[in-house]
């Protein structure tokens, strides 16, 4: 996938997801199956404003031309996606999440594998012109 498109998606993911934390962070919560509870609530909340960040991130970041620093976005979002992933099936396993966790983490493995095959390919082409 090419990396403006695949910026694009995600910066409209995260925007979206920060808007649901922000302003409906009782459904987040009880959609995992957890009580809503004021420290949850709370932690929701702040938690909206670590999603703005990758949004305005990726938005900005459609049109950068193949630069360390555009490897440094793809190496970096790709890491998060995989490692949200990870969490949520170990979660899974300990019987802390449910059986509801497996689409965000279908979701947050395509995200990160596609962010690490972009980061992959633009490494190897990189190497193989030197």
């Amino acid at each position: 996938m090419r990396f403006k498109i695949l910026c694009l998606l995600s910066s409209t993911l995260f925007f979206y997801l920060c808007l649901e934390c922000l302003f409906d962070p009782d459904g987040m919560i009880t959609d995992f199956g957890f009580e809503a509870l004021d420290g949850a609530l709370f932690m929701t909340r702040r938690g909206s404003m670590l999603m703005l960040g990758p949004a305005v991130l990726l938005f900005f970041a459609r049109n950068l031309r193949h630069s360390p620093g555009r490897q440094a976005i793809a190496l970096s979002i790709g890491a998060t996606m995989v490692g949200l992933a990870v969490l949520g099936l170990f979660e899974l396993a300990r019987g802390v999440a449910g059986t509801d966790i497996l689409f965000p983490v279908t979701v947050e493995t395509l995200v990160g594998m596609s962010y690490l095959a972009v980061w992959v390919y633009n490494r190897r082409r990189k190497l193989a012109a030197q």
